[in-house]
């Protein structure tokens, strides 16, 4: 009795091990994912604030040559 006990410990501490290193590959995933997203919104901030400044600059020549 107390070997199959002490095997139904060893399993449930390496299901937990198991479990604790899952746990840290998905979370350490999701942070790189969330990384990525930030990133990709700064580089759509610059390219939205580049294309008003561009149309900005369209519509003063178009008023200057006006």
């Amino acid at each position: 009795m107390e070997m199959r006990q002490k095997q139904l410990q060893q399993t449930l501490d390496l299901a937990h091990q198991e479990m604790f290193e899952y746990k840290s590959k998905q979370e350490d995933a999701s942070s790189a994912r969330s990384s990525e997203i930030d990133i990709l919104n700064q580089d759509l901030e610059r390219a939205n604030e580049v294309k008003k400044k561009q149309k900005t600059k369209k519509i003063f020549c178009i008023l200057k040559i006006s």
